[in-house]
């Protein structure tokens, strides 16, 4: 079911991004010229801070995703052309369809493993609607696990060692482009998969949880990971870690707490690229 769900939000992602790349490259060809003008002297003073990103990485035996950390020099010019929250507007309104249909499906899933007969439960249930609020309403596409924030710290990245190197105004420019193309390719696929998978699994709980409150039977889940070699080792091992637990306890994966596989709440070294799901089953009071 999510990898149904996948391919078209991809497909929503990457649209998303060839308009923002419109955005951001329009307010640098206007504000380029005079802003770096301005600051190009002063570059040495720009203020640094540590920030942490996937990274491909070449083994030699073949390209990997790894989360790492390095030092960032803040350029001045990029809070002009990226606003921030603009841009988490943006990405809400583009994306919170396929989020809220995965949700959907989560329950429906949900629903039927659990065996409940005619419920009072569906994604239009207040309860959703509230946790859509809080963990993908604007505030989430304007944090530091949102997919803007990877956007900007790569622009900065970019940026800073071409002004280093003395590039020109265009060259800068193929850089900002450079970002966007890595957008609309894998990184599209990674989101889609985080963002789709995690709210498929919150519909699960969600789901749970409010069986529970209406049936009064309790529910225990369990962590099941993908097996094959490109799982994470904290995922792996957070099934016979935790064994089955109750509903409304947390996971224990690696040094994070999470609620379900993905969970919008965990370090997004846990989430990005998961493709873990939760199994329940009922237990009678």
């Amino acid at each position: 079911m999510v990898a149904r769900l996948v391919k078209p939000f991809r497909a929503t992602v990457r649209k998303f991004f060839r308009a923002q790349e419109r955005r951001v490259l329009s307010a640098f060809d206007r504000l380029a010229p005079d802003v770096l003008g301005r600051t190009y002297a002063n570059r040495r003073d720009w203020p640094t801070d540590v920030v942490s990103q996937w990274t491909l990485v070449d083994t030699g035996d073949s390209v990997v995703l790894v989360w790492a950390r390095r030092v960032r020099r803040r350029v001045p010019l990029v809070p002009l052309i990226f606003d921030e929250r603009a841009e988490a507007i943006a990405a809400h309104d583009a994306l919170i369809g396929g989020i809220t249909r995965a949700v959907g499906a989560g329950i429906d899933q949900s629903i039927g493993q659990l065996n409940w007969a005619d419920p009072a439960f569906s994604v239009s249930d207040p309860r959703v609607t509230d946790w859509l609020q809080s963990e993908k309403g604007t505030d989430y596409w304007q944090s530091d696990s949102a997919p803007n924030a990877h956007t900007i710290n790569l622009i900065h990245n970019q940026l800073a060692e071409g002004i280093d190197a003395g590039e020109s105004l265009a060259d800068l420019r193929l850089r900002i482009e450079g970002v966007f193309a890595v957008a609309k390719g894998w990184r599209s696929s990674l989101i889609a998969l985080t963002e789709i998978g995690g709210a498929y699994e919150a519909g699960g709980h969600l789901t749970a949880t409010a069986f529970t409150e209406e049936t009064g039977a309790g529910v225990q889940k369990r962590w099941q990971s993908a097996e094959d070699n490109v799982t994470r080792k904290s995922h792996r091992e957070a099934g016979p870690r935790n064994g089955w637990i109750d509903e409304q306890a947390v996971f224990l994966v690696g040094n994070a707490q999470m609620m379900f596989p993905r969970d919008p709440s965990a370090p997004i070294k846990e989430i990005a690229n998961c493709r873990c799901s939760a199994v329940r089953r009922v237990v009678q009071p």
